[in-house]
């Protein structure tokens, strides 16, 4: 059940009825038989996975519930010294870090089944051939249970901070389901977590019209950004870049543009839909984009896109090795064989590598996905290493970073280098996105953006060029705006008339001008794969 189809509006609307009109404890039920009914849309198999996850880690987080409740137990008897509450905190410890990894273990090894299976039998069987041996790749057909990248990494957080007493266990296993499967963010996010998203879900919300009209509103600009900007400019980058030996390099530099703007309306207007449908049920879901393409770095970047997943990323990897014993003592060595400057660069390049390297492999079973996730980290450690130095070099040159042009020119530099990155995202494969890099610099025409060749090629017209344009145009100003103030909330103070017609305005912009009619099949969410 797509959510841009008319099927998931009629699902909600039912949904929201019930869930206002039956008692207000009855609220999360609902909820919870909406997801189910939401998944098993998609197929039945996805929901055993799906099952098999809650479960595991609802028992496991029980069971290490009450390590945590005996260890504050024994630590209140009278009589304990320092060394004593000591011992008592590292025998828990140790019995709770036993729990942890056999549920992470279940869980990534779920996931890695699922979902990088084949990927590793092609490399074994890439590497038993490099070295002349024999190796026949079984035939394995496995699915790819929707959403289950986003939904393993909501159950290990959730887990974790279980270990590290940053919330309860939920005792109910229902409510608990309900954290993990809730209908809108199951399949794409945003990443939640379980003390900032589950006692919203098992609360008791009272009708609010506001929170029907802001998520409207919401759910109306995702549909436009999905259905007008995104799932055109699909047409220009898969007939350009699907084929990208037949074009040229200005057309194929046009087409790395537009996908990236396309994956950002994409994969944002998705959340905004799901927002606006969580608002509805007076639900606040976390915010996953903040103008990304805004940023004057890339580290801003990734502050700003796919938020959850940066800081899940943050929180649950970069964190705890950078304070992990072994990481401590590397530090100290190098710091005393190679100085301070040394041990900040170095250390700082290993958990960013760490990082980067698993969030490319989250992204998808393929060498393309990883390198792109280096590229990044690269970046990232490249600017650590040299930014002190940069900043010297500005001050000695006395450059104007606050000003307008610098802020431009950084801006700028940023979305090229993310352009960069996409090309390996959107390939074939590693080699195809090195070829396609390469093929750029040739059969360069410029007058292919001008002579009406474009139009004949890359499957769109005049007519769509121009609602593309004008479209991007319509989400830079939104942007620009959201920047500064609310924009909802300051919509809702305008007169009645006024917020009609805005709203009025953009149903019939989605209706006449969104990709879809007869013989158009709606693209997939980009991100609803992951």
């Amino acid at each position: 059940m797509s959510v841009t189809s008319l099927n998931y509006f009629g699902f909600v609307a039912v949904l929201l009825l019930l869930y206002y009109i039956l008692p207000k404890k009855c609220q999360w039920v609902i909820l919870l038989l909406g997801s189910i009914v939401f998944y098993l849309t998609y197929d039945i198999r996805y929901f055993i996975f799906l099952c098999s996850s809650i479960l595991i880690t609802w028992l496991i987080a029980l069971f290490m519930q009450k390590k945590n409740d005996r260890q504050k137990e024994e630590l209140k008897a009278e009589g304990l010294d320092k060394e004593g509450k000591t011992a008592i905190k590292n025998r828990y410890k140790k019995k709770k870090r036993r729990l942890l990894v056999l549920n992470v273990i279940i869980l990534v090894g779920i996931l890695y089944f699922c979902k990088y299976t084949n990927f590793t039998l092609d490399n074994i069987k890439a590497l038993s051939k490099l070295f002349g041996f024999k190796f026949k790749k079984p035939e394995v057909n496995i699915i790819l249970p929707l959403g289950i990248s986003f939904y393993t990494f909501q159950a290990i957080g959730y887990i974790v901070d279980v270990q590290k007493e940053k919330v309860t266990a939920e005792k109910n296993p229902l409510k608990y389901a309900l954290f993990i499967s809730f209908f809108p963010q199951v399949v794409q996010g945003p990443i939640a977590r379980f003390k900032d998203l589950a006692p919203q879900l098992s609360g008791e919300h009272k009708f609010e019209f506001k929170n029907l009209e802001f998520g409207f509103e919401l759910m109306l600009y995702g549909l436009f950004k999905k259905l007008v900007l995104a799932d055109r400019i699909s047409v220009i980058v898969s007939t350009t870049l699907g084929n990208w030996s037949t074009f040229g390099g200005f057309e194929l530099i046009l087409a790395i543009v537009l996908y990236s703007v396309q994956i950002y309306a994409d994969f944002s207007g998705c959340m905004d839909i799901i927002t606006g449908v969580a608002k509805m049920f007076g639900i606040d879901l976390s915010k996953n984009f903040d103008h990304p393409y805004f940023s004057k770095t890339i580290p801003e970047f990734w502050r700003r896109w796919h938020i959850s997943l940066g800081t899940w990323f943050k929180d649950y990897v970069f964190f705890p090795i950078s304070v992990s014993g072994w990481f401590q003592n590397l530090n100290r060595k190098i710091r005393k064989g190679m100085g301070a400057e040394a041990s900040r660069i170095i250390t700082g390049i290993i958990p960013i590598t760490v990082v980067w390297f698993v969030t490319g492999f989250w992204h998808g079973a393929s060498w393309k996905f990883i390198a792109w996730g280096l590229y990044h980290g690269l970046l990232i450690a490249l600017g650590m290493a040299l930014g002190p130095y940069i900043n010297k070099l500005c001050d000695k040159l006395k450059m104007k970073r606050d000003c307008f042009s610098f802020r431009l020119f950084q801006m700028t530099r940023t979305f090229i280098l993310c352009c960069i990155g996409r090309v390996f995202f959107i390939s074939n494969g590693l080699k195809d996105g090195f070829n396609l890099l390469g093929h750029i610099w040739t059969h360069n025409d410029p007058w292919v953006l001008l002579n009406g060749t474009l139009f004949d090629n890359t499957g769109l017209d005049v007519y769509d060029y121009v609602i593309v344009f004008l479209s991007i145009l319509v989400v830079w100003a939104v942007s620009m705006m959201q920047e500064r103030f609310k924009v909802r909330e300051k919509l809702s103070e305008q007169n009645l008339v006024f917020r009609w017609l805005i709203v009025y305005a953009a149903i019939f912009i989605i209706l006449i001008f969104g990709m879809y009619g007869e013989g158009y099949v709606a693209s997939d969410f980009l991100y609803r794969d992951f």
